[in-house]
């Protein structure tokens, strides 16, 4: 059996560790940036958005596409405290917030939709008629 001189320090080490682990959030010490989830699917005549954006208002979402970058935008609003409360744990995010995703299909800009229904945005995209699938008959 081998003896090991007792290091008093290592132990210090592992109770700085054990606090600095409590208060993290992502993994590294850092604080988790408010981020925007998106979920991109497509239909054969539709390209669709869907973002959930608890504490926004449709009036503080921005939606814009510009050369294949589509970018979505919102304030998340820090809701209210009742009068004469104090925050015990607040794990919601507010601020704001920017996404930008490469689209490499071609829409039909002009006609897209958005909805914006209990702190779900949802935006539809057509595809462009020459994005469309087509079926050629071979002669």
């Amino acid at each position: 059996m081998t003896l090991m001189r007792w290091q008093p320090m290592n132990e210090m080490v592992d109770l700085s560790e054990l606090f600095n682990r409590s208060f993290q959030r992502n993994g590294n010490g850092q604080l988790e940036p408010l981020r925007l989830a998106l979920d991109v699917f497509e239909t054969e005549e539709n390209l669709i958005l869907r973002a959930a954006i608890p504490g926004a208002t449709k009036e503080d979402i921005k939606v814009e596409f510009e050369d294949q970058y589509l970018t979505v935008t919102a304030q998340v609003n820090r809701p209210e405290l009742p009068e004469n409360a104090k925050s015990i744990l607040q794990e919601s995010t507010f601020g704001s917030v920017t996404r930008t995703l490469k689209i490499a299909r071609r829409l039909d800009v002009e006609n897209s939709k958005g909805t914006f229904v209990d702190g779900v945005l949802e935006v539809t995209f057509p595809k462009a008629p020459e994005a469309c699938r087509k079926s050629i008959t071979i002669e």
